[in-house]
């Protein structure tokens, strides 16, 4: 199952700034601006939007589903962690962060699994984050069954630019 939503301006890939993640050694964010070195980021790095709103993703971790996840037959399935965390001056809903139908490995798409209660458990989250603070969950996603390169882009609403992240699971 993946979620996609409807826009009508084309998003723009990384534009954002891309800096070691919290779990560097403490170092501010730098602002995203048309001056600031774009990359696509990788696990553990953080990627910065202009407004100060911010995202890290873990390096993908292997889970079993249980027996009742979705979708079925899963190969393999790997879970990460998400942190947000809002440099911006209004409460950011995280429910608007989309992965959904970004979820790629291999070069074929990476379903959201669910499994409710089971090791995979995990998936998009609600949450008020308001400035200054961050808010962490999990997501788990259907990967093929040889390791390969696992990207997700994350975008924060309409039209804004995307984060892509970009490592092997």
């Amino acid at each position: 199952m993946s979620f996609a939503v409807a826009g009508c301006a084309a998003p723009r890939a990384s534009e954002g700034a891309v800096s070691p993640g919290s779990a560097a050694p403490e170092a501010p964010a730098p602002a995203a601006d048309a001056a600031a070195e774009t990359k696509t980021a990788t696990w553990g790095e953080r990627y910065t939007w202009a407004d100060g709103l911010a995202i890290e993703v873990s390096e993908p971790k292997p889970c079993k589903p249980s027996e009742y996840s979705v979708p079925e037959n899963i190969e393999r399935a790997v879970v990460v962690t998400i942190r947000v965390t809002n440099g911006a001056k209004e409460t950011f809903d995280s429910s608007l962060l989309s992965v959904g139908g970004s979820a790629q490995h291999a070069g074929k798409p990476a379903e959201s699994v669910f499994d409710t209660d089971g090791p995979c458990s995990g998936g998009v989250e609600s949450a008020d984050i308001l400035p200054g603070k961050s808010f962490e969950y999990q997501q788990a996603f259907a990967v093929g069954k040889a390791p390969g390169e696992l990207q997700l882009a994350f975008q924060p609403n309409f039209g804004a630019t995307k984060a892509i992240f970009l490592g092997r699971a």
